[in-house]
């Protein structure tokens, strides 16, 4: 767990608790408060089978040309829905922010999705996080994370 801003007490706390297929956003009042769900958003695309998730377009054929070098990177196609999940979060945080909705917050996701999340958030929305937590909590109801999460938080 880390943390880069200390706990402020009368500052509303917003939890983000994310993984490849759905994030579920609770708030509390102050840092010991009771979480509540506050929304939350899905990607049915990430349970998919990577050949439903690859187009129909035709493959390469003999005689065709094919790419180089290290310049092209390969991705699987889950993880580019999970780079694109990650991208639709980071969209909804920033819109929060700008709202002023979203004053403190923590980001709950397993490691590599939580790296995807950070790479993917604005800096003025990166500015906001008070902390993270490197685990994959998604299954969780609210009093369960809560007792899960640091006391401080």
């Amino acid at each position: 767990m880390t943390y880069s801003n200390p706990p402020v007490s009368d500052v509303e706390v917003s939890v983000l608790v994310a993984d490849r297929t759905r994030a579920t956003l609770y708030r509390g009042a102050s840092h010991n408060a009771v979480l509540i769900e506050v929304e939350s958003l899905a990607h049915p695309e990430s349970r998919l089978k990577d050949q439903e998730l690859v187009s129909d377009s035709p493959g390469l054929s003999v005689g065709m040309a094919r790419p180089q070098g290290s310049a092209t990177q390969a991705y699987s196609p889950h993880e580019r829905e999970a780079q694109q999940f990650a991208q639709q979060i980071a969209e909804r945080l920033g819109a929060l922010r700008t709202s002023n909705q979203v004053h403190r917050l923590y980001l709950v996701a397993e490691p590599h999705f939580l790296g995807l999340l950070r790479a993917a958030l604005d800096v003025p929305t990166q500015k906001l996080i008070a902390g993270d937590v490197p685990h994959r909590l998604t299954d969780l109801d609210p009093a369960a994370l809560r007792a899960e999460l640091p006391q401080h938080l």
